[in-house]
């Protein structure tokens, strides 16, 4: 599956000086499974890339992609902004992440993920 993640507010705070918590694990497990994990942004694809580089996240990271771009057609899709929920099979919103480790949308993130991608499995999808 191609699962496409905002960075601003969904993995990074909107202050931009945090990763929200349970974001590494997250993008390891879905890419260990074999799902290109490609991260996105409306300030472009570097933008997006520079995080992966300040946290540690290239090694699951397919690939980088400007909001901008036409005709790309993710499977699914993780945003804190509604009009970019644009998945071919399922969207997942989320709440701006504002920052602290009290935060639990990644645990949210997982469950509705797996049970997406379990109906996916199932129905054929």
């Amino acid at each position: 599956m191609k699962i496409f993640f905002d960075v601003h507010g969904t993995l990074l705070s909107t202050d931009e000086r945090e990763m929200r918590p349970g974001t590494a694990e997250l993008l390891r497990e879905l890419a260990e499974a074999g799902h290109e994990v490609t991260l996105w942004s409306t300030a472009g694809a570097g933008y997006a890339r520079v995080f992966a580089e300040r946290f540690g996240l290239l090694p699951w990271i397919f690939e980088f992609r400007s909001k901008r771009e036409f005709g790309l057609k993710p499977d699914l899709c993780v945003d804190d902004h509604p009009d970019f929920l644009v998945g071919q099979v399922g969207n997942i919103r989320v709440e701006p992440y504002r920052g602290g480790t009290e935060d639990r949308e990644c645990e949210r993130m997982r469950e509705e993920l797996r049970s997406l991608l379990e109906f996916v499995e199932e129905d054929g999808v």
